[in-house]
């Protein structure tokens, strides 16, 4: 979990995507920010917990807890869930726009030639191919 934290903090995947999602207009009544949920389910699904239910036992799981940076329960799954079906088609694009970015930023930062090897029909085929046009292989 340390190394998936640390994975995180570097790219700055959870925290871009919180900011894309932004401010809650009732976050007067949210104990969890949008950072740490965002971080819950991010590292929920990448240690393979893909059900949302799953996050009712994960809240007091103190590897998780450390990870996310929290020493108290982390979101429940009611909670994570109304997140994830709250979002806005705007805030669903703004998500999208930031994976791409991170990956696109992590590309050019950890290797000195792209091979960008999509198939044809792959919707961010161009996109891709662009950023690898872009790149400077100084």
């Amino acid at each position: 979990m340390g190394l998936l934290r640390r994975m995180d903090k570097r790219l700055g995947l959870t925290a871009a995507a919180a900011a894309a999602i932004g401010d809650d207009p009732q976050s007067d009544k949210v104990r969890h920010s949008l950072g740490s949920m965002a971080a819950q389910r991010v590292y929920g699904l990448c240690q393979g917990w893909l059900d949302v239910c799953d996050h009712n036992a994960l809240r007091a799981d103190p590897a998780l807890q450390t990870a996310v940076g929290r020493d108290a329960l982390l979101a429940s799954a009611p909670t994570i869930m109304r997140l994830e079906t709250a979002a806005t088609p705007e805030q669903a694009w703004a998500l999208h726009r930031v994976r791409v970015r991170k990956i696109a930023a992590a590309m050019v930062r950890n290797t000195r030639r792209v091979r960008v090897m999509l198939a044809s029909a792959h919707p961010l085929r161009e996109l891709f191919a662009t950023a690898a046009r872009r790149v400077s292989w100084a």
